[in-house]
């Protein structure tokens, strides 16, 4: 089974985009945006972005229903904001999930998202975390090169949210329950506020 990679445009170009994916042997990006649209770069909106991976020798598919960070059942919503557990239990996630995990035993696809750091985007502390619990290999491309695993990102997430074990407890037992806090942490800060809200961090 091919590895899960992840990618967050950001300021790149959608050249830029497809030049690392065609480095990690990509043939597919999803593009899991809730809203795939840019005002900042109309090159990321959808139908504009998809004929742009096309001259690159790319394909594109549109997950965005199924893994988007911005659900339309009011009930993934705790005061006020999404909640990745909660969304984690939709049956259009689910099937998201299936649809992405079956790609992997035929395809290399990489996960898009707009935001470039990975703790700060539901790609990472969704997506990711559900498909690593599934038993992929989560590899999240770096704008300078290489990728970073799903296990250092998590590290990383962790020591972001002052959760790091002390070191005579630093077990693996202790160290997941101080991943999943983090992730949970981190929901709470970045979920999306929508639908009231339109400046939610996620897309």
């Amino acid at each position: 089974m091919a590895p899960l990679h992840t990618i967050g445009y950001s300021r790149l170009s959608v050249a830029e985009v497809a030049t690392r994916l065609r480095a990690a042997e990509i043939d597919v990006l999803c593009d899991i945006r809730s809203r795939p649209y840019s005002r900042f770069n109309p090159d990321f909106s959808r139908e504009r972005l998809r004929d742009l991976l096309a001259e690159h020798g790319l394909k594109y598919l549109y997950l965005g229903r199924e893994l988007g960070g911005l659900p339309l059942d009011p009930a993934c919503y705790v005061d006020g904001r999404a909640r990745f557990d909660l969304m984690a239990l939709q049956p259009s996630f689910v099937e998201g999930l299936d649809r992405l995990g079956r790609s992997l035993a035929t395809h290399r696809p990489a996960i898009m998202c707009a935001e470039k750091e990975p703790t700060q985007c539901h790609r990472f502390l969704l997506v990711s975390r559900h498909m690593t619990r599934r038993g992929a290999e989560v590899r999240h491309l770096k704008h300078d090169g290489g990728w970073e695993p799903q296990r250092a990102v998590e590290e990383r997430l962790v020591d972001l949210m002052k959760l790091t074990p002390p070191p005579m407890l630093d077990g693996e037992a202790e160290w997941q329950r101080a991943i999943d806090a983090a992730y949970d942490k981190q929901n709470r800060r970045i979920g999306f506020t929508e639908p009231e809200d339109s400046g939610g961090r996620l897309g």
